[in-house]
């Protein structure tokens, strides 16, 4: 089943500014990072970190952004592809430890990809959702994350990806606390 159509292809996210600036610093260059829902937010990523994983339902997506990975000789992206009702158990297969986890694919997925990757952050690491506020199920994810996770929301005025005015947006940005030592 395809998805609605995806908007223009740039090499930043989809993010209000004040958004995209939160996020770019937290960002180091040795980071591993796991996006679920590719686009312009992992070209951008692609050049502040180590090694960007994304998962992506859409083929023809997919298509666009490897020529654009190619375009920009960009080496350290691995796109997996898998069926838009998997992207979230998809993370838990992937496994590993992540310094960075970003959110903003299939809406219905989101919730299930948080859970999912809430374990695998590093301590001292984030998770980061896009639309927290929407009518999703973001907001019971992040809220169900527990004690060892400091969140903070983000709220920013963004072009609508649909072309039809502003949106105001909410991000969680999700920070894991590092574990005490005794």
């Amino acid at each position: 089943m395809p998805g609605k159509p995806k908007s223009p292809l740039t090499a930043q996210p989809l993010l209000a500014d004040n958004q995209t600036a939160a996020f770019a610093e937290l960002l180091r260059p040795h980071f591993r990072v796991l996006e679920v829902g590719s686009g312009g937010s992992t070209l951008w990523l692609a050049r502040r970190v180590a090694l960007v994983e994304t998962i992506e339902p859409d083929r023809d997506w997919a298509r666009v952004l490897r020529a654009a990975i190619a375009k920009r000789e960009l080496t350290n992206i691995r796109i997996h592809e898998v069926a838009r009702t998997q992207m979230g158990a998809h993370v838990a297969r992937i496994g590993g430890q992540w310094d960075l986890i970003y959110v903003d694919g299939v809406k219905e997925q989101r919730a299930i990809a948080i859970r999912n990757g809430a374990s695998l952050v590093v301590p001292g690491g984030h998770l980061i959702a896009d639309d927290y506020n929407s009518k999703i199920n973001v907001k019971p994810a992040i809220d169900a994350l527990g004690a060892e996770w400091e969140v903070t929301i983000i709220t920013g005025q963004k072009k609508n990806p649909l072309g039809r005015g502003m949106v105001t947006t909410q991000m969680a940005i999700c920070h894991r606390r590092k574990l005490q030592s005794a």
